[in-house]
């Protein structure tokens, strides 16, 4: 277990390296084309429990929930709340984190506007012009769908690579 400890936490907060795996997936997936911060990969560890080697981890977790706080989107969306949420165990948390329903295309397109517009304070006061405001929004939308596309390709060519090994 590694303790997270923050300004913003009542407390400090006991989590497993399979619930920061978890969280990042989850953003991956609920947040498609943000780039998310890495995490170690776990295969890499597990070889050694030195203590050179859990300390580098440690370090390595630290600089994930260190950039994680860079990007204040991330900071207020439910996943890392839940993860950062004193009151539910690690145990719970993995259950929490997966009851977190996944966006639809226009939840996660609403996201991203909230996203690209929010340092702008209130986009329909913006002195943009209506065309330039459209374009905006389209932007986004284009962007999301581009997001989508890459993703599924990637889907079709894993599932191609499985076939392609398995016969």
């Amino acid at each position: 277990e590694y303790i997270i400890k923050g300004n913003r936490l009542t407390s400090d907060l006991n989590r497993r390296f399979s619930d920061f795996f978890l969280l990042r997936e989850i953003l991956a997936s609920n947040w498609p084309g943000l780039l998310i911060p890495m995490i170690p990969s776990k295969t890499y560890f597990t070889s050694s429990k030195s203590k050179s080697t859990i300390e580098l981890r440690k370090r390595l977790l630290g600089n994930f929930c260190l950039k994680l706080t860079e990007n204040q989107h991330l900071m207020e969306s439910e996943e890392v709340k839940t993860f950062l949420n004193p009151s539910i165990s690690s145990a719970d948390l993995r259950i929490k984190l997966k009851s977190i329903p996944k966006p639809n295309y226009a939840q996660i397109l609403e996201k991203y506007k909230v996203y690209f517009f929010r340092e702008l304070n209130d986009f329909n006061n913006i002195s943009l012009s209506k065309d330039d405001k459209d374009f905006l929004i389209k932007f986004a939308d284009d962007w999301l769908e581009l997001m989508y596309i890459k993703k599924e390709t990637f889907y079709l060519y894993s599932l191609e690579s499985r076939s392609i090994i398995s016969n």
